[in-house]
């Protein structure tokens, strides 16, 4: 990496020693890997806008999904939440070698949560 430069993502997989098809076993790695690529956002002080996932089949035929938000966010639940929306098209039986989570479109802005008192001076 170049001193300096910023990311332009932040990512993270997880290959399977034994293919999975179970859904509710990929769903709960699924959820594991975003606690994993949350942390190393918030690590670098980012947010971010694109939630993207990567999905290998046992044949190594990999997809890639991904969904742009309205605003930037640092929001875990967010990060699962369209993770496992995206990804739901592939737990259908298929054998799954590989997951993984990006996400892009990133910001170092400082984010500011309005309270309720600020909210009504507006």
């Amino acid at each position: 990496m170049i001193e300096g430069a910023e990311s332009k993502s932040v990512s993270k997989e997880h290959t399977f020693q034994v293919d999975i098809s179970d859904a509710e076993e990929l769903y709960d790695s699924l959820d594991i890997i975003a606690e994993r690529v949350h942390r190393a956002l918030t690590r670098q002080g980012f947010s971010f806008r694109t939630v993207g996932v990567k999905v290998r089949q046992d044949d190594f035929i990999t997809f890639t999904r991904a969904r742009a938000l309205d605003i930037h966010t640092r929001d875990l639940d967010i990060i699962k939440r369209e993770s496992r929306e995206l990804s739901r098209e592939f737990f259908d039986g298929r054998k799954i070698r590989l997951l993984g989570i990006k996400l892009s479109n990133l910001s170092t802005s400082k984010m500011v949560q309005t309270t309720l008192d600020r909210f009504r001076s507006c």
